[in-house]
């Protein structure tokens, strides 16, 4: 992990004092899926490639899914929108928004 994204991490969790690491984790894995969706709503934007044909919207629903599941009997909670204008997926702890 970058050096900045540890300390984003570790400020978070002096915030959050009951959040667990294992919670942490997750955020930064959500963090990672959040960066393949963004790219994917450009494309769609743009109408690009995989956009032409239907797969690209089955991706789409799939990765927001899986975000969707992933928090699932956790206090974290993902707010999803497909405009790549801001983040694409939003992600809250305990009602808390996640800066990083």
């Amino acid at each position: 992990m970058k050096k900045k994204l540890i300390n984003d991490m570790i400020f978070f969790g002096a915030r959050n004092p009951d959040i667990t690491w294992d919670e942490l984790i997750l955020i930064h894995k959500i963090n990672g899926i959040r960066a393949r969706h963004t790219r994917l709503c450009e494309a769609a934007c743009n109408g690009e490639y995989p956009f032409d044909t239907e797969d690209g919207y089955k991706m789409l629903e799939k990765i927001e899914d899986k975000c969707s599941s992933l928090c699932e009997g956790t206090k974290i909670t993902v707010q999803i929108q497909r405009d790549p204008r801001g983040k694409t997926i939003g992600i809250r702890y305990d009602d808390n928004y996640v800066p990083f």
